[in-house]
């Protein structure tokens, strides 16, 4: 069966029933016949869970955690589920393991306001010099000097992302 359910949630396979709410067949089961048709109804419950939900608690119980100056990033997410167990009085009991990457929180417009004007190696200079900044990518389009980034901060966007190691 998927384990994927509409609305962005997950199933857990551990917790699937299926029961046979409902049979008929034109002819007896145990008797001969050329052709068998019937209509069976199978009902199918299980528990889901919504993967922004794990997020969001996971965030609320971390960020606390993290240094001065950095944030959780939610696109950076990896949750597994595991350690399924559904007791005798329906309880169910999930061990779930979720992974993420924090991010500096920056400045953007100051970044904006620092780099503007300057030559490709004296941004990234600048750049070096701010806390939580590991390296950085320059992409132009439609550039009069192509060493060179536009005087005009509004011309210039930043994008953080975590480093792939």
């Amino acid at each position: 069966m998927a384990t994927s359910i509409s609305g962005g949630e997950k199933l857990i396979d551990a917790t699937l029933k299926t029961s046979v709410t409902e049979k008929t067949f034109t002819q007896e089961l145990d008797q001969e016949a050329k052709e068998l048709a019937g209509k069976i109804t199978i009902t199918v419950s299980g528990i889901s869970y919504s993967e922004t939900d794990v997020v969001a608690l996971f965030t609320d119980r971390v960020s606390s955690q993290l240094m001065p100056g950095y944030a959780f990033d939610n696109n950076s997410t990896d949750i597994e589920v595991k350690g399924v167990q559904v007791k005798k009085d329906g309880t169910t009991t999930v061990t779930t393991h979720v992974r993420g990457s924090a991010l500096p929180s920056l400045d953007s417009d100051a970044i904006r306001k620092g780099v503007a004007g300057k030559s490709v190696t004296k941004a990234q200079e600048y750049l070096k010099t701010t806390g939580g900044v590991a390296g950085a990518e320059f992409r132009f389009r439609w550039a009069v000097f192509p060493n060179r980034l536009p005087i005009n901060r509004n011309n210039i966007s930043v994008t953080i992302s975590a480093q792939k190691i």
